[in-house]
């Protein structure tokens, strides 16, 4: 059986040889894990993360969305909620209505800068699919605002 420690926040030589270090959670943190009812939101473009996959190294580009307003059923504000898109090299052809979004006009065989939507709003729409046995955010879909 394992042995309990106790320790004693007044004992003073603890707290010189080892502060416990203080834990702060911010507006972020509360935010982070929100499960979206399936809706439509407007979001804006807050950063890309490029990397090679982890199983064949190709070209992952991975955005991330934050959602400017709304309300889930339960009356939870969203605004602030983080959502993250990724598109593989292998299969561009599923960010052509995130690209169109933005606002390009998709030619083929041209080439896009992958940094052109940061900064671009737009409407997504997020649905919920369950992994490892808990619902998690999916945006599947992508149109311009207006």
């Amino acid at each position: 059986m394992a042995e309990t420690l106790t320790i004693d926040p007044d004992d003073e030589r603890r707290k010189m040889a080892n502060p416990t270090p203080k834990m702060r959670i911010t507006a972020d943190d509360l935010k982070r894990g929100t499960v979206l009812d399936p809706n439509w939101y407007p979001a804006i473009v807050k950063s890309l993360e490029v990397k090679p996959s982890k199983g064949d190294g190709s070209t992952n580009w991975n955005y991330k969305l934050e959602i400017l307003q709304g309300k889930n059923k339960d009356g939870k504000d969203l605004a602030g909620v983080v959502v993250y898109r990724l598109f593989n090299e292998k299969a561009m052809g599923f960010a052509t209505p995130f690209f169109e979004a933005c606002g390009l006009k998709i030619v083929p065989d041209t080439d896009i800068d992958p940094n052109y939507p940061i900064g671009k709003k737009m409407l997504i729409y997020v649905k919920n699919r369950e992994y490892e046995g808990r619902l998690q955010n999916e945006v599947a879909d992508f149109r311009p605002i207006g």
